[in-house]
């Protein structure tokens, strides 16, 4: 079995992160497994865009045209990961496009895509700047159970919005939560099957009746997005969609945030 590592760099530091891609048994899960977009959004600032200037994300500044991999530690009492993530900064301003991959871990197929992004986005060509998480949980993809963290037994898609006094998994989804989602003006949310899984490709979006913008943005992105199949949730009647309920998933606690008034947000 092959191993491909992938360094990535801060400053002097280097950490690696172990992608399969086996020419056994790992090529024969991706091949069974396909990418599922999961949810597009849109979540736009009622400021309107100025010209281009650093931007500012947990203590870094990203100069334009320039690109930066952060290592974010998390750490409870017990257990400790990190987070790594990638930013793009455009040369030109624009909006903020959020990418989560790895949500669940043992998802190969969208961690493989983010690391063929890394290679492909010229952040000296890019209009705005992309937020992209290369793998959220890396506790689950290191030790490749299906659908939890290892470290405390959670699913991290059903933790949102977190807690950032928790687990290990509870505080991932408070970072993402609290410091990439409202920074987003767009946020796709991708996986793919997980290890007893084969998915069609398809891309699906949200729908709620009283968030008719954003359901519309939503829509409209899931078109665009080239796949032959569109499916829509209708979360109308969803308790995790109420104020005051927990997200549970990661594109709800995006949606909820985009498409609530109480943010001061208004859709384009």
């Amino acid at each position: 079995m092959k191993i491909k590592d992938t360094l990535i760099r801060r400053h002097d530091e280097r950490y690696l992160v172990k992608l399969l891609t086996s020419n056994g048994i790992g090529e024969a899960i991706l091949r069974k497994m396909r990418i599922a977009l999961f949810l597009m959004i849109c979540i736009s600032f009622s400021t309107a865009l100025r010209g281009q200037s650093s931007f500012d994300f947990n203590g870094e500044k990203i100069l334009p045209g320039s690109r930066i991999h952060l290592k974010i530690p998390i750490k409870d009492d017990t257990n400790e990961t990190f987070i790594p993530i990638t930013i793009f900064h455009g040369k030109e301003s624009g909006p903020v496009l959020g990418i989560t991959a790895g949500v669940h871990g043992y998802e190969y197929a969208p961690i493989l895509a983010g690391q063929k992004l890394i290679r492909k986005i010229d952040p000296e060509k890019l209009k705005g700047t992309v937020i992209l998480v290369q793998v959220a949980n890396v506790g689950s993809f290191l030790g490749r159970p299906p659908y939890i963290n290892p470290l405390d037994g959670q699913n991290l898609n059903r933790t949102f919005p977190g807690n950032p006094e928790g687990t290990v998994t509870e505080r991932i989804a408070s970072f993402i939560s609290e410091k990439i989602i409202p920074r987003c003006h767009y946020f796709v949310d991708a996986h793919s099957g997980d290890a007893p899984e084969d998915l069609m490709p398809y891309v699906a979006y949200y729908h709620h009746d009283n968030k008719p913008g954003i359901s519309s943005k939503g829509r409209e992105m899931a078109k665009h997005m080239g796949f032959d199949h569109v499916i829509v949730f209708n979360t109308t009647a969803k308790k995790y969609m109420t104020e005051g309920s927990p997200s549970l998933y990661c594109f709800a606690q995006a949606f909820k945030w985009g498409g609530s008034p109480c943010h001061g947000h208004r859709m384009r």
